[in-house]
Order: structure tokens, then sequence, then C-alpha cells
């Protein structure tokens, strides 16, 4: 066990799973200890460690009875990867005879739960005491919290926490196996607590760091994408319209057909960016027929998996050839043909001006998007907002073509060398919310512009995709993103609410700076 060599391994496996035969509790725990010290430089020892996990777990235990005083039990334990450990779990303590938690991982190492912790109710738990001796105290039992620090150096899937009473008893509680990959690790994690319980300083101090942690793993995964090239492809185009796809196909056909019956798109190249790669075979087909018929080539890049919205439009600003790129959503589409040509002349018209964005409506003719301001919501958090939300298409201020603080990704023109040279969307936010603006602001601080062009219409039929991704509708994913759009850029987009945007009629042409 000191020296695990690659003869070993089958053995110390076979022992290990053996229900009968196998090491008592003390004998099992002192093997994990010396493969763990011995896992990070040799990769006999942490493949048996991984494996002692996986298929020798130890068997799961919760205090689960009416009749103790105390009950305990932890439904989730993430360390390695995370920045520290982050335990989701439950302890009823009416009586205030429990003194501390800790947390043993399989090296023996150990770390008390001594960081600020989430408190929530959890009736399905509470419910297994009803009737017992010991009173509900009327605290919420079930618990979040992150306590920062290093965890060990390779994947624990299982560890076991001692609750010790004030008495000096000592009470064992074993969680069930998680082997959970980065990204179901990061929906855990923003899954945890409830959101009606979420507020800026809970997201700070529980959820931030392990989301983030985990996030870069889940972009670590990230594999080249496939580029298909369908049709032959426009030469030396003047604009690449990038537009992801995730799930939703319902749009595709209307969209391509407004696209290929607009004759300014004669020299526009079209990509596509394929966010799930599960449905390639049918985008492909639909694509391919969708090509012969209107004669309009498409190239189309398949994700190696899915990774988010920044994510996919990276990578089809990649896969592009112009020198203007425009970014649409897979549920927008034009409300007449010619749409493109006033983005593109006021960016032609004004140097300074490296985005632009046009009006949106929502399908029943009223504004979606005159441009994008910040504004800060009741908990004092800035929020992105659209000019005129809600008014009729024909609002007068919603038809002046002005400078504003940004626009949506929705529908966005920009420069590709200002978009290059600001690296891109930011891909460590989570699924979606908050990129574009994100980029607005990297370019207002390298001192751009953004107009908005009303002239330019279109229907956006919102929020169709993501509200299909169970990685942002079933977590708290939105406010964490809110929370570091907010972190990152509160001073600036204070100075930019200060300022004035004025009608691009009062402005003459920008000299390059």
């Amino acid at each position: 066990c000191r020296r695990v060599q690659p003869a070993t391994p089958r053995q110390l496996a076979d022992w290990f799973a053996d229900g009968r035969a196998g090491p008592s509790q003390e004998t099992r725990r002192y093997v994990l200890r010396t493969l763990a010290a011995d896992a990070a430089r040799n990769p006999v020892a942490a493949a048996v460690l991984r494996d002692a996990q996986l298929y020798a777990s130890a068997p799961p235990r919760e205090i689960r009875n009416p009749a103790e005083p105390v009950g305990a039990g932890i439904d989730l334990a993430l360390g390695h990867g995370t920045g520290g450990l982050f335990v989701k779990g439950w302890l009823r303590d009416p009586y205030g005879a429990v003194e501390r938690v800790v947390a043993v991982a399989p090296d023996g190492a150990r770390r008390a739960l001594d960081a600020p912790m989430v408190r929530f109710a959890r009736p399905d738990v509470e419910q297994a005491f009803a009737g017992g001796p010991h009173p509900h105290a009327g605290a919420d039992i079930g618990f979040a919290t992150f306590v920062p620090g290093d965890a060990p150096a390779y994947p624990v899937h299982q560890y076991r926490f001692e609750v010790a009473l004030r008495s000096g008893r000592v009470l064992e509680v074993v969680p069930p196996v998680r082997a959970a990959t980065p990204r179901q690790g990061r929906d855990d994690v923003l899954t945890a607590v409830p959101q009606s319980r979420l507020t800026p300083r809970i997201v700070e101090e529980t959820l931030a760091t392990p989301v983030a942690a985990l996030q870069r793993a889940v972009l670590a995964e990230k594999g080249a994408p496939e580029v298909i090239a369908i049709g032959t492809p426009v030469p030396a185009p003047a604009v690449s319209l990038v537009i992801p796809l995730y799930r939703n196909l319902d749009y595709l056909r209307f969209q391509f057909a407004a696209f290929a019956l607009d004759p300014a798109m004669a020299g526009a190249e079209i990509v596509y960016v394929l966010d799930s790669p599960e449905q390639r075979d049918q985008v492909e087909h639909i694509l391919r027929m969708l090509m012969r018929l209107y004669g309009l080539p498409v190239t189309l890049v398949v994700m190696s998996g899915n990774f988010g919205f920044s994510s996919a439009c990276n990578a089809g600003a990649d896969a592009a050839r112009a020198d203007a790129l425009l970014f649409v959503n897979s549920d927008v589409v034009p409300a007449a043909s010619g749409w493109m040509a006033p983005l593109q002349a006021v960016l032609a018209a004004h140097p300074r001006i490296a985005m632009a964005g046009p009006k949106l409506l929502f399908d029943d003719d009223s504004l979606q998007h005159a441009g994008l301001y910040f504004d800060r919501d009741a908990q004092g958090r800035w929020y992105n907002h659209h000019y005129h939300k809600g008014y009729p298409r024909d609002y007068p201020p919603a038809c002046v073509a002005r400078l504003v603080p940004g626009v949506t990704a929705a529908t966005m023109l920009v420069r590709r060398a200002v978009f290059e040279g600001l690296g891109g969307f930011d891909e460590e936010y989570v699924v979606g919310d908050f990129e574009d603006s994100d980029l607005c602001l990297k370019l207002r601080a390298a001192g751009h512009e953004i107009a908005y062009v009303p002239e330019s219409v279109l229907y956006h039929y919102e929020r169709q995709s993501i509200e299909l991704h169970p990685g942002y509708t079933q977590t708290a994913a939105n406010l964490y993103n809110q929370w570091r759009h907010d972190q990152r850029w509160r001073d600036l987009m204070a100075a930019v609410m200060a300022r004035r945007y004025p009608a691009l009629a009062d402005l003459a042409p920008l000299p390059v700076e």
C-alpha cells in the first residue's frame, strides 16, 4: 500500500469492493490516506484512489431519527476545482448541542465548516421529525456554505463529516458519492440555495468563487469546433452574420428565407453556430435544404459541446471572414429588406463608432430595444434596461438615431478589429446574459462609441432558446452573471450614465484618434 506498483491496483480495488472480506472502516481510511499522499506523483495510486471512492464507497449515512435530539445530513460536498469546499446539507439542532461540523477528506485533511452559512427551510426533512419528542426550534435547518482555501489536489468523490457536540461526542455523517463533472458541479452550486433567499452578499460569499472556478474548468474542456461549408462561400464578404443556435430551430426557416429574399444580403456571409451539437445532423440537413432552395451559401460551425452564448459567438467570429461582424440571435427576423445597410452606413460615416444596433420589436409591434442603458435595481445592483421598452414602434424618441450606452447582442454590428482587440465576448458568464453589455463596456473603456440606428428594424422573439437551457432556467445563473457584471463595471456604468448621448445628426463625422 505504501508503494503502489502497477501490479497491485486490481488487488486493492477488488479488496475494497469485497463487502464481506474487505477492509474495516479504519483500515479503509488508512489505505485512502496513503493512496492520497502518493496520488499527486503516482498516477497508479491516483487511479486506485478514484476507483476506491467510486466502486467501493462508504455507505451513505444521515442522522434522521426523530427520537434523537440532533439530526444532520449532507447532500453535496464539492472540493476539487472549486477554490475551497462547497457544502449543502441540513442540521437540526433545537437545543444548540452542536459545537462544529468538520469535513474529512480521504487523505485525512480536516476542514471545519466555519464560513457563513446560508439557511433555508427543508420541509422534506422536518416532515421526518414530525411528532417526535424534540420540537422544531423554528429556525431553518437547510444550509449551504463555502469554505475558501486549498482543496485536495485530487478529486474527492466522497467526504465524511463529523458533527461534534459540546459534550465531546462526535456523530458521523457520510454523503452519497458525487462524481460531478465541472458542468454538473457548477449547476449544483447554482441550484444549492433557493432563489428566494439569494442576495448579492450571498452570491458573493457563497456562490461566486466555486462557480467561477468550475466555469473555467468547463471552458477548459472545450474542443475545436467543426466547420462545414454549405454551398460556395461568398468571395470577400463585406459583413459576416454570426448566429448562435441552441435547441430551438422554430425560427430558422423564417430567418433564412428573410435573408435570402433581401438583395443586400448577396454580399454577406452567414455563419450559424450550433451550440447543441446533438442536433448536428438535423441542422446540417435543414441548412443544405435551404441552400438548395434559395441558393444562399452558409457556414455551419458545430461546437464540441454546449459552452454558452459567448463561446458560440466567439467561435463564429473566428470562422467568419469579413471586417465587420453582425451578431444576430436565432429568434430575430427582419421586418423588411434593407435592414443591414443603415447599420453599415453609420460605422462608415463615424470611425469612432465601433458598434451599432437596430430597433427591435416584439411580435405585437411594441418596442423591445431602442438602445441599452444601465440603472440600479431595488437592491442597489446595476442592471441592464432597454430604452422605451413596451412603447409603440413609432414612439418619436425611439425614431432618432443617436449615441447610446450600449446595444443588445440580439442584433449587434461591430468592427472586427475592435472586437478582436477586446478579446471578444467574455466566456466566463454562465450560459448567457450580460456578456453583450460587458462587451459594450469594454468597448467604452477603450474609448469607442456605440450607436442606435432606428432605420434598421427587426423583430426579436425574445429568449426563445435560453429558456430551454436547464443550466440557466433552473439555476441562479442570471443572478451570478449580474453580480459578476456589477463587480467588474459598477464604476464605469455610473460614469457612462452620467454623460449625454447626442443624436447622430448633431455629430460631424468623427476623426479617427
